[in-house]
């Protein structure tokens, strides 16, 4: 018999929750070229939030970019890898609900890069309240080392 205290019989009045279907939130493709989607954008009026280094877990596939960053006091992961879907980077949100910007929210416009070996690479760019996925995927060896993240 279960005791109204123990754990299963507290969660009891929760229990019809887990018979409600499954959503996703509808994540976009990031396609906003911005200033342009080779060009640097510290030449467009952005500024550098941060070089966000990717952290792979000990299962392959999945890697997580953080923000050593001060101000990223809530959640310094920036973008992830394999979380999405397979071979999928995806930029998390600025500001919306748990993002990682912290004061910075009073700016609108966030970018990606991928940067090459001459700077700042391929760029995407969305609204401060948007997350999206890279356009092409990566194979898991291919798998960006660093994202740098802009702010205007």
């Amino acid at each position: 018999m279960l005791s109204f205290n123990s754990a299963p019989a507290r969660l009891m009045p929760f229990l019809w929750l887990a018979a409600l279907p499954l959503t996703a939130s509808n994540h976009v493709t990031c396609s906003w070229d911005g200033p342009g989607a080779h060009v640097d954008p510290t030449k467009h009026n952005f500024t550098l939030y941060c070089k966000a280094e990717g952290y792979r877990f000990d299962v392959p596939g999945f890697a997580a970019y953080i923000c050593e960053k001060e101000e990223a006091i809530w959640d310094n992961r920036v973008a992830d890898y394999g979380f999405l879907r397979e071979e999928t980077l995806e930029m998390r949100t600025a500001c919306n609900g748990d993002g990682f910007a912290g004061d910075k929210c009073r700016f609108s416009n966030w970018g990606i890069c991928i940067p090459d070996e001459h700077g700042a690479g391929e760029c995407k760019y969305v609204n401060k309240f948007d997350d999206c996925e890279w356009p092409q995927t990566f194979k898991w060896a291919k798998a960006p080392r660093y994202v740098s993240i802009y702010y205007q």
